[in-house]
């Protein structure tokens, strides 16, 4: 009788172990965060933005882990993270329940929003390929499987009338890997989204040889306008690179931050205040591009509503009504 009183009093206080605000609290304290590989313009801002948080939010781990604009929207709306970089047109895509979206969901909500994207195709100076058209029986490398760069590529070829299977080689390689291969000679095309009208990635090429970037036509964005929301027209200016000598119109998106919308309110209004203010400090230091976005800025919507715990703080800021 007494090992049974016993066992009832240590499964009561198991219970109230695993129900008590303390343990509830301590689950809290993870944030989960989906960036992108290593070597990518998304990893250090992940890097920075946790640290910004460890060290202003008391007792909170930021964890990080890689992704891409369409991975880390999935593994959000999935719960299987809290907070990602992602794009305006993956959003828009998973509220639609475009490709490579199994269902709609509109299940996220916006903490930041950062700066304009843009989707290149880039080729030598010197290649045959000018336009979408001239890929049929090429080889390319469109990004990674769960990358925006990669589901654009399959829809922008989707608008001409083109697939995968039209083509020679696809090559889902980090930025990285593809540019080693278009230096090496192994594709002919190579397909991305500039964080910034600098992008690393594609300097980095360019340093190698001359480069082009294929015209995003007026027909092209019509289609993709049709089913895919938060995608704009823009301008890629002559001289942004070597070899791009004439203005280059593409399609862009928004870089930001979404949440997980069973976030607190405080746990997200305390994010998005520590990132706003320290963003100058912290933020502008890793990349032009972030360096370029003011604190008030973050204030824009992702695609997706702003998390009531962001709306909060960026109107007592006077940023949003």
């Amino acid at each position: 009788m007494e090992r049974k009183i016993f066992g009832i009093i240590g499964l009561v206080a198991l219970f109230m172990m695993v129900c008590s605000p303390m343990s509830a609290i301590a689950a809290e304290n993870v944030l989960r965060l989906n960036t992108a590989s290593p070597g990518g313009s998304w990893y250090p801002m992940g890097v920075a933005m946790s640290s910004i948080w460890e060290k202003k939010i008391p007792g909170l781990k930021v964890p990080s882990k890689p992704g891409g604009g369409v991975a880390n929207v999935m593994a959000v709306v999935q719960d299987m993270a809290d907070v990602g970089i992602s794009t305006s047109v993956s959003v828009g895509d998973q509220i639609a329940g475009n490709p490579p979206f199994k269902k709609a969901s509109s299940r996220m909500r916006t903490l930041a929003s950062f700066y304009p994207s843009y989707y290149v195709i880039i080729v030598w100076k010197n290649s045959d390929i000018m336009t979408v058209s001239d890929l049929k029986g090429k080889r390319i490398a469109p990004g990674k499987k769960g990358y925006t760069s990669e589901s654009l590529t399959a829809a922008i070829l989707k608008a001409k009338g083109l697939s995968y299977k039209d083509l020679k080689k696809v090559e889902f390689v980090s930025d990285n890997n593809a540019v080693d291969l278009m230096k090496d000679g192994h594709i002919d095309a190579f397909c991305d989204i500039n964080s910034s009208l600098k992008d690393p990635s594609t300097v980095d090429l360019a340093i190698t040889r001359q480069i082009r970037m294929l015209p995003m036509t007026d027909d092209i964005f019509d289609q993709l306008a049709k089913t895919a929301a938060g995608l704009y027209q823009a301008i890629i200016p002559a001289g942004s690179y070597n070899g791009v000598d004439q203005d280059v119109p593409t399609i862009s998106s928004r870089l930001g931050l979404i949440v997980n919308p069973d976030l607190s309110d405080d746990l997200v209004y305390n994010l998005a205040k520590s990132l706003a203010e320290n963003w100058v400090s912290d933020m502008h230091p890793v990349s032009k591009s972030l360096a370029n976005v003011q604190p008030q800025e973050l204030a824009q919507e992702l695609g997706c509503p702003l998390h009531p715990g962001a709306a909060k703080y960026y109107k007592e800021r006077g940023w949003i009504k």
